[in-house]
């Protein structure tokens, strides 16, 4: 799978090796969204990184097909 930096941020939160929680918005946004979620889940980490953007043309055929059907 190709992944290029954009503009957008990703936020989530994380149980552990688990992520419970992605959000992904412009910068600002996505400040705000991370300072929330640190304040509701206080215990938990919360990372806010480059939202990767996918090339679809490097998806499975699975994933394109559900794409292409709607």
């Amino acid at each position: 799978m190709t992944e290029k930096v954009s503009e957008r941020r990703r936020v989530r939160v994380w149980f552990g090796t688990e992520v419970i929680c992605t959000h992904v918005a412009d910068p600002m946004e996505a400040e705000r969204y991370a300072a929330l979620m640190r304040q509701r889940f206080a215990g938990l980490t919360v990372t806010v990184d480059d939202a990767p953007t996918v090339d679809d043309t490097s998806l499975p055929h699975e994933l394109l097909w559900e794409r292409t059907v709607s």
